[in-house]
């Protein structure tokens, strides 16, 4: 699962790559940390030189603190593992890291530019109009992110307009209006900083590449059922769920609920009076 969705990120930052590419990649969920080392290339199937995934402790009473350091000691984990497995063989020189909830806020934002006089569309002047709504957005999320706590990880514009017709280059063309869709990810410059500090424990590079799960996993949907244009899909993890809804071959919404696999141990463990792991093995009798 780990390579699949993240190599996903990892090809379509290098499609224009030539030559085998040495990555590392981290999977970063709410029950588990997984890392792997693997070999790129285009038009070939990717090579997995080692991977390992490490479960984080369950948590009998939800701490964000206590969270993130045993997210943290897991990765330290998971990290040690791979690197142990390197044996000489070329260190990655990209890694690129994907976040599951609780990790990350994923959001849509609609951008709509209309002027008397027709303008021409440059990637700056999009991008400027974009980073105008960002420092909204992150006005907009301060109660779960501070605003001087918010990392911006991702930004992809995936659909524009002009004048009302979608099109696919829109850069040099004129305009009176500009309509443009992004998703962007974003997350807690300390979950971001403490990431950066485990993995550059272990592997030095300084082309690290973060990026929403929820995106990586929708590209890999659509590559495997191209003919799907309209679902719903949902990553169910340990502390998490997240739903996206994808119509018209676009990720409309992604909402997150703080109720994973772990919410019922944790009802299950109060209600039958048990310990964890009693309640962890009467949830998977009825999976």
């Amino acid at each position: 699962m780990l390579a699949c969705y993240t190599i996903r990120m990892a090809f379509s930052f290098f499609s224009k790559q030539r030559g085998a590419l040495q990555v590392l990649l981290v999977d970063i969920g709410s029950a588990s940390v997984g890392v792997a080392l693997a070999r790129l290339q285009k038009n070939k199937e990717p090579h997995i030189i080692a991977t390992h995934r490490e479960s984080i402790p369950f948590q009998g009473m939800l701490s964000s603190s206590r969270f993130l350091l045993a997210m943290n000691q897991s990765l330290e984990v998971a990290l040690k593992h791979v690197h142990l497995e390197l044996k000489g063989a070329t260190p990655p020189k990209h890694v690129f890291c994907s976040l599951s909830s609780p990790w990350f806020i994923l959001k849509n934002r609609s951008i709509c530019i209309e002027q008397t006089t027709a303008f021409k569309v440059t990637e700056k002047n999009l991008y400027n109009f974009l980073d105008e709504d960002i420092a909204l957005l992150k006005d907009e999320i301060k109660e779960a992110f501070p605003i001087k706590d918010v990392a911006l990880v991702e930004k992809k514009i995936i659909q524009i307009k002009l004048n009302g017709y979608e099109v696919q280059n829109p850069y040099g063309r004129m305009t009176s209006q500009l309509e443009a869709v992004a998703v962007l990810s974003l997350s807690s410059k300390k979950v971001i900083t403490s990431i950066e500090q485990k993995i550059g424990k272990f592997f030095h590079t300084k082309s690290l590449h973060f990026g929403a799960f929820p995106i990586a996993l929708f590209s890999a949907i659509r590559d495997i059922f191209p003919e799907e244009k309209n679902f719903i899909f949902l990553d169910v993890t340990g502390e998490a769920t997240d739903v996206s809804y994808v119509k018209n071959d676009l990720i409309i919404d992604t909402q997150s609920f703080h109720c994973g696999k772990n919410f019922f141990i944790r009802e299950i463990s109060t209600y039958f009076k048990t310990h964890e792991t009693e309640a962890a093995t009467l949830f998977k009798m009825f999976l």
